[in-house]
């Protein structure tokens, strides 16, 4: 089966890798909240291959579907699982009053 772009629907598709030196390759999120604990995002590990469509220049490649999710529903605010539509994970408050976490 051939590849073709998701977004200009071409055939002309490289197959390659997006490459990182020592670890994994990751797509990270921006900081969900403020303070200490806010400086991480949520990241999600991106499985190879990577592709490259040569007519409108989009990069793309997958994730674990179900980790994305995971990683999300554990390190976003409230917003953005909202936006996202992923159900809120519960609230610890043990983890709040300790580290300023949800």
């Amino acid at each position: 089966m051939e590849d073709r772009c998701p977004a200009c629907n071409s055939g002309r598709v490289a197959e390659g890798k997006i490459g990182a030196f020592d670890e994994p390759t990751r797509f990270e999120l921006p900081p969900q909240q403020k303070g200490f604990w806010g400086t991480f995002g949520p990241k999600v590990e991106l499985k190879q291959p990577a592709f490259l469509c040569l007519d409108c220049g989009m990069v793309w490649t997958q994730v674990d579907k179900r980790a994305a999710i995971e990683e999300i529903a554990r390190g976003g605010n409230d917003d953005l699982l909202d936006g996202l539509r992923i159900a809120k994970r519960p609230k610890r408050k043990w983890l709040w009053l300790l580290c300023g976490r949800r």
